[in-house]
């Protein structure tokens, strides 16, 4: 098949998610898959040339070392206000130009405005249009002026979808508020594939870190958004340091709380058990899930977290780690009360939970195995990734326009 992917964000440096992992799977199996995407934190990256031209990246590889995915980034003004409508501007003329090479299969989209350009593009040429949803996308629109008109044209491009695609089954609530006819939604889980950690590469990370083999690691890793509740958690470390001093918090990533962490860190003296690893390669994140023995899911109570998911939690399954999360609307309705997950009720609530199960149990590693032991039998009841991609590739390949409403 010839799939069209277009995403508001940057393909090549932000972290692989879900649709990397699908799509550079097809890409192998001989599917010919063209991204357009944006470079989101362009204004972030230091001097640039103000005119941004046309790039194009072949064979790129996120996670699957033979990817053949191919990857064209429109061209952009850079100046603030201008960069995303010079973007867009761009992005009709690529669009054009590739349905003019030839009408591809099918269309996928992650974003919104130029989502809402190929779902024209789609029409215009009757190739099937799907929406592969696993954001609260116009809850991530800044400023956040803007949000208001993001949910306008992001209800109107799902509603207009030949079929929209969610990993987890929240978001058909979202879809229902969005006026989404539910006939159109279709649910393809995420996949897990059970994956083992060296003790090898354990010991070295740990080692790495400063950690012992008596202390217990929580690891967040992820773009470090302001609602993410780590600040909170880094605090109550700092309130009790006697208390807490088995843990250690272990955070990987970069955003915009990552300031905020290093000047809790240097206010409390926390150096030995706030480790701020910044980013790292995500060839590298495995090694850092494989030294922690449990892991992260907490936010504040935020639009844009409420229903989904993230792509780390299956991850952090995928290694067998309990997983500590606050009772987002997607976590609850995916996971229960199973599965490895320990529920609190706020981030700060995270420390003095797992000291409080540590310290009531006749066994305090015993009582992590048995935690592991479901995050490890959850994993095993779902499909592998294989089965997923070869799902998502048959619905595209299934999926007929139909007639604009």
């Amino acid at each position: 098949m010839r799939i069209l992917v277009v995403q508001e964000t940057d393909w090549m440096d932000r972290y692989p998610i879900l649709h990397h992992r699908i799509l550079e799977a097809l890409s192998i199996g001989g599917d010919e898959i063209t991204v357009l995407d944006y470079e989101l934190l362009w204004g972030r990256r230091g001097s640039r040339p103000l005119w941004q031209g046309r790039r194009v990246w072949t064979n790129v590889s996120k996670i699957h070392a033979d990817s053949r995915v191919k990857v064209v980034r429109p061209a952009m003004l850079r100046v603030p206000g201008l960069a995303r409508p010079s973007w867009l501007l761009m992005t009709w003329f690529e669009l054009w130009r590739y349905f003019r090479a030839g009408k591809p299969d099918a269309v996928v989209a992650y974003g919104i405005s130029n989502s809402f350009l190929a779902r024209i593009f789609a029409r215009r040429h009757r190739v099937p249009f799907v929406f592969h949803l696993f954001d609260s996308l116009h809850a991530l629109a800044e400023p956040a002026v803007l949000r208001p008109v993001a949910s306008a044209v992001e209800a109107l491009v799902l509603r207009s979808a030949d079929r929209v695609v969610i990993p987890y089954k929240a978001m058909a609530r979202y879809l229902s508020r969005m006026g989404v006819n539910p006939s159109r939604v279709v649910l393809i889980p995420n996949g897990m594939s059970r994956r083992d950690a060296d003790p090898a590469v354990r010991a070295a990370m740990r080692r790495q870190l400063g950690i012992a083999d008596h202390q217990v690691a929580l690891l967040f890793f992820g773009w470090l958004y302001r609602h993410s509740g780590l600040a909170d958690v880094a605090l109550e470390l700092a309130r009790d340091r006697a208390k807490y001093a088995r843990l250690k918090l272990v955070v990987v990533g970069d955003g915009d709380l990552a300031r905020k962490l290093q000047e809790i860190k240097s206010a409390n003296g926390l150096d030995g058990q706030l480790i701020l690893a910044g980013r790292r390669p995500y060839g590298e994140i495995t090694e850092y899930i494989a030294a922690s023995d449990v892991c992260l899911m907490v936010s504040e109570p935020n639009p844009a977290m409420r229903y989904v998911v993230p792509m780390k939690v299956y991850e952090y399954l995928e290694f067998g780690k309990p997983i500590f999360s606050t009772p987002l609307d997607g976590m609850r309705e995916e996971f229960s009360d199973g599965g490895g997950i320990v529920w609190v009720n706020q981030p700060r609530d995270v420390l003095p939970r797992l000291a409080g199960i540590l310290a009531a149990a006749d066994d305090e590693d015993r009582v992590l195995t048995d935690y592991t032991r479901a995050a490890v039998e959850y994993a095993a009841r779902r499909e592998d990734w294989e089965t997923v991609t070869q799902r998502f590739r048959s619905l595209l390949a299934a999926t007929t326009p139909r007639s604009v409403d």
